[in-house]
């Protein structure tokens, strides 16, 4: 993009901000997140991959199980 329009798609501040700093948790800006679900976000937005979910089955799995325990109702397989 800077090679385009002359400038990045973000400050660099931001830039070294999303490579270096963990990310934040919801709970942080919203706390009616429940903290199972938190959970589950904080895993998709983990800085290492090896910390993120390896596929969207077991993302899936752990979604059922947050409705679950909230007593929503999950009846996809």
């Amino acid at each position: 993009m800077k090679a385009i329009v002359g400038a990045p798609p973000l400050p660099v501040e931001t830039i070294l901000k999303i490579q270096t700093e963990e990310p934040v948790g919801p709970t942080k800006f919203h706390l009616s997140i429940p903290p199972l679900f938190e959970d589950v976000i904080v895993r998709m937005i983990a800085k290492r991959p090896e910390d993120r979910y390896r596929s969207p089955k077991d993302l899936l799995k752990d979604l059922k199980r947050v409705a679950t325990y909230h007593g929503l109702c999950w009846d996809r397989e």
